[in-house]
């Protein structure tokens, strides 16, 4: 009988330790923090984060996206970050608002307040997947990193990110602006926003920026290298201090003066000959 009994305990204590173990990676995979529409919802993905949206990220760790996310709501964010050192994934994935931008210039419509992922902390990174309807698509602090990250129809900008952050291998397009940034804006392609392309300061470096409706790099203090600009309706390049070498220009401002300020610091191209 005893030994009956023993069995019996192991069994139950095994069943126990599976349980828990499954409650455990419906949350989280490997450590990382699984968000779907359901657990939005639900509330309770960190401490302190109610149910509905924003999702509150109050715990510095590694998220992942399993579902799309939709606010619903004009006036609220899609992820609200509070804590230093998160990232998120989203997993190919789309935050999405009710906002829609059309028309030449863009119209926005409704007007919206809330930002698709807001992390007005530094060290937040984000990347691999869609925002879309929002006021702000990603706006994250300093030290912040965007990546891979499709920001279209949003009325404020696409991406902003604060002081020493990265942005790179992004699009951007149909919003208010494009991005706007400080530290190393690269590799992005941003195109048919409604007012400026790239408004930053750092270093600007491989980026396509198209028929946007008004300036195509807005730059403060920065390197402008290597970047493509073509049928934005002011000015290709306009610079505030600092140099620009090495792009290639073509019909910017109806073909008036494409670059405006700065330093050359190498040989720039506009409509297939030398820029004066």
């Amino acid at each position: 009988m005893y030994g009956k009994i023993k069995i019996m305990t192991a069994h139950l204590v095994a069943m126990v330790v599976l349980s828990v173990g499954l409650a455990v990676n419906v949350w989280a995979v490997d450590g990382v923090i699984e968000i779907n529409q359901a657990r939005a919802l639900a509330g309770g993905v960190t401490p302190g984060d109610d149910p509905g949206f924003p999702v509150t990220i109050s715990q510095p760790g590694s998220y992942r996206l399993t579902g799309n996310l939709t606010t619903g709501a004009a006036n609220t964010h899609g992820i609200n970050i509070i804590v230093e050192n998160v990232t998120i994934d989203l997993n190919g994935f789309a935050i999405s608002g009710p906002t829609i931008c059309v028309g030449v210039p863009l119209v926005c419509n409704p007007p919206h307040f809330g930002n698709g992922i807001s992390g007005q902390v530094s060290h937040v990174s984000v990347f691999n997947g869609f925002v879309r309807g929002m006021s702000y698509g990603v706006a994250l602090g300093s030290n912040g990193l965007v990546q891979k990250i499709h920001a279209t129809s949003n009325s404020s900008a696409g991406i902003i990110t604060g002081a020493g952050s990265i942005v790179k291998y992004n699009t951007s397009d149909h919003n208010g602006n494009g991005i706007h940034g400080e530290g190393i804006i690269v590799n992005n392609s941003v195109m048919s926003n409604s007012n400026i392309g790239i408004n930053a300061r750092g270093t600007i470096a491989g980026n396509s920026v198209d028929w946007n409706h008004n300036i195509g790099i807005y730059a403060n203090s920065s390197l402008v290298i290597g970047n493509s600009v073509s049928n934005n309706a002011s000015y290709g390049i306009y610079i505030v201090g600092g140099g620009y070498g090495d792009n290639v220009l073509f019909h910017n401002n109806n073909d008036g003066s494409q670059v405006v300020g700065g330093v050359k610091i190498g040989t720039n191209v506009c409509n297939g000959t030398v820029c004066p």
